[in-house]
């Protein structure tokens, strides 16, 4: 009687470590094949931040008038690479450096999305409407 004891708690220590690998095998897979979501979250942070200096020191919008500007979200592009929305503020109305351009003085809340890869900002634009690398209206 005590063998058959042994065997069943042998018997419930495996399947219970079988639960534990396949549940580990899930989040795995989950997290895109990283260990843990920590390394993801690390490399999405140097994105962001990235993405956030090159609005800062590059946008021509937001350098003209531009403020406030908020994290909205990341997400991974097909192909590779991380596309980040970051939301803000003009105090006049218009795309670009306006500086030689009669503006209306109005707030406007604009939207831009940065496209890294390879560390590199590939695609910046704002509204859905206006490429901030080229300066051209209409993506």
């Amino acid at each position: 009687m005590k063998q058959y004891k042994n065997y069943f708690i042998t018997g419930i220590v495996v399947v219970i470590l079988a639960v534990a690998f396949v549940a580990d095998l899930v989040a795995f897979q989950k997290n895109g094949g990283h260990k843990d979501a920590t390394e993801r979250g690390e490399a999405e942070a140097r994105v962001v931040e990235k993405a956030r200096a090159w609005v800062l020191e590059e946008s021509p919008t937001y350098r003209f008038d531009g403020s406030g500007l908020a994290f909205v979200s990341s997400e991974p592009l097909e192909g590779g690479g991380e596309r980040v929305s970051f939301s803000f503020e003009s105090s006049h109305g218009g795309y670009g450096d306006r500086t030689e351009l009669i503006v209306t003085q109005v707030i406007t809340a604009h939207v831009i999305i940065i496209d890294i890869k390879d560390g590199a900002v590939i695609r910046a634009i704002i509204d859905g409407k206006f490429n901030e690398i080229t300066g051209a209206l209409g993506e």
